[in-house]
């Protein structure tokens, strides 16, 4: 039942049942059953009005399966997300379009580190940006995620003594070791023998391949005179920042932490901002992007068959909430075979909501009887009933009996997990849940389709018709 194009709908006469408007008589024949039922006393008025009600069940649950329903609805909240994403207005993506990390990597990399910390923090704000590692600065609360980027020398006043050394120390690195690398360089020292950046190493991936291997040849160049000394990985590569920042004037000492790291991963943590920022950038853009398109697309005659198979699917829920009230409820997992009788049940509430909604199906012609043999329990508390084989009732053809749950069980029935587990998932994927909260999935999916039809006029408001 679930269409793979929504748009499908949208253009056509989509029905999910057929639904007739102002219909006297939706239960030719029944109404004066069901009265009667009411009547009746103690169990004998449930197992009456369930026997009653099994051809309309049986009709419901061939046609209005929970599953099928439920992969619908996902279809048009899809298209509906779709859309009112698209709907927001091209200024509220300006400063990411107008960013340095809508640009190609390359192009970030090869500016400088003020550019880049003073773009992060134009586009900080920004919505799509919540929660995304920023190469700036950013003092974090937990403990675990104690490195944040490299700051702007204006920040280091501001910082605790422990921070502004660490921190200072990882900023001058940063600036000595790009003057004799590069920052393209840098990026391929620091993380060629260090794997716990995952945003560094696709920052990497992302450079064209020339690049990639020209750094590859001047970097590596440079442990020839190391590698003699037989200092191999991260402590080779310690030797040569350690090398390569006293050319430059800066004597390193233990106290710089590039043998504990902290220095390392402060950069690190730079350089995987720098493709977060990026990449959630190019990102926000793309789906922006496509969900303008879809937006484009949405017209008032659309919106107004939305509505309709909105409305009728929301009917359909509450058609299937109605049945799963009326099954029996079996704690399979606790060892019960025999279906509890619902308390919660509402005799009229069937016959008037069906009457209220109106449909008109093709039910079975089939008879369904009570069975006088267990006087429609199924069964004794130890023996399902010969007669009807647990059903309580005898007519049903053997087609639709997987579809009923039964009003008790044989020990054969359930005697393993993956037997009662069957069971189960069958029931849920018709009824949307068989036991403990049993309308709960219909009640949510009908929540949900309020909130969506709620949407579709919010973008009813914001659509210009076309001229």
């Amino acid at each position: 039942m679930a269409l793979k194009d929504l748009l499908i709908i949208c253009g056509g006469e989509f029905l999910i049942i057929n639904w007739i408007e102002g219909l006297d008589r939706c239960f030719a024949g029944l109404q004066k059953s069901l009265t009667s039922i009411r009547s009746l006393k103690g169990d004998r008025k449930y197992y009456e009005y369930r026997r009653t009600a099994l051809p309309y069940i049986v009709w419901i649950t061939e046609n209005l399966k929970y599953g099928d329903l439920s992969s619908l609805s996902l279809d048009y909240e899809s298209y509906i997300l779709e859309c009112s994403a698209g709907s927001r207005p091209e200024s509220d993506f300006a400063r990411l379009r107008q960013s340095l990390f809508n640009q190609p990597v390359t192009t970030i990399l090869a500016a400088d580190l003020e550019t880049q910390l003073q773009a992060s923090q134009t586009i900080q704000s920004h919505p799509n940006m919540k929660d995304v590692g920023s190469p700036h600065y950013v003092k974090k609360a937990s403990y675990y995620h104690h490195y944040a980027g490299l700051p702007r020398p204006s920040q280091l006043s501001t910082m605790d003594p422990s921070n502004k050394k660490l921190y200072g120390d990882a900023l001058r690195a940063h600036t000595l070791l790009t003057r004799k690398l590069g920052s393209v360089g840098l990026l391929y020292l620091l993380f060629k023998d260090y794997y716990g950046f995952t945003g560094v190493k696709q920052l990497w991936k992302s450079l064209p391949f020339a690049t990639r291997f020209l750094t590859k040849m001047k970097v590596n160049r440079l442990f020839g005179e190391v590698f003699v000394k037989k200092y191999h990985g991260r402590y080779g590569t310690n030797k040569i920042i350690d090398r390569l920042l006293e050319e430059s004037g800066w004597y390193v000492t233990e106290d710089v932490d590039f043998r504990t790291g902290a220095v390392r991963k402060i950069l690190l943590d730079y350089y995987s901002g720098l493709w977060k920022y990026h990449n959630a950038v190019k990102t926000a853009l793309e789906e922006y992007d496509k969900s303008r398109k879809i937006y484009e697309t949405l017209t008032p005659e659309r919106i107004t068959y939305l509505r309709t198979g909105l409305e009728q699917l929301r009917d359909a829920y509450r058609v299937l909430s109605i049945v799963g009230r009326l099954n029996p409820a079996t704690d399979f997992r606790s060892g019960n075979r025999l279906g509890k009788i619902p308390t919660d049940l509402d005799y009229n509430n069937f016959e008037q909501t069906m009457k209220k909604l109106g449909f008109e199906p093709e039910l079975p012609t089939f008879e369904i009887e009570h069975c006088d043999k267990c006087s429609g329990k199924g069964g004794s508390s130890n023996r399902v009933c010969n007669t009807c084989q647990g059903w309580g009732v005898t007519g049903l053809p053997s087609s639709v009996k997987r579809l009923i749950p039964k009003m008790m069980y044989s020990s054969q029935d359930v005697s393993s997990y993956k037997k009662q587990d069957a069971l189960e998932r069958g029931y849920n994927y018709i009824y949307g849940r068989l036991n403990f909260g049993r309308t709960e999935q219909t009640d949510y999916q009908i929540e949900s389709i309020d909130q969506m039809l709620t949407a579709l006029d919010l973008l009813e408001k914001g659509i210009k018709p076309k001229v």
